[in-house]
């Protein structure tokens, strides 16, 4: 397995990060963030096996139907 900080030009990563299904987009992406030690602002984040990025980052993660065990990709790029 590939790890975001000791190798961060690696293509895949995999990480497992628990919150809150009343946390923010915007929480989790904070986390992510920490996590593979990319700034917020160069990464998407989008439904695993769906093209379409998560946008309204004051969204729930309950709304957008993110619940336990939801896999979410991360795609570096800027947000749109």
């Amino acid at each position: 397995m590939n790890d975001p900080l000791t190798d961060p030009n690696a293509d895949v990563f995999s990480i497992k990060i628990e919150m809150k299904k009343y946390s923010t987009l915007l929480e989790l992406k904070q986390r992510v963030s920490q996590e593979v030690g990319i700034p917020p602002n160069e990464f998407v984040l989008k439904r695993y096996n769906i093209p379409k990025e998560f946008k309204n980052l004051n969204s729930k993660l309950i709304e957008l139907g993110l619940n336990s065990g939801a896999l979410v990709k991360v795609e570096k790029g800027t947000p749109h």
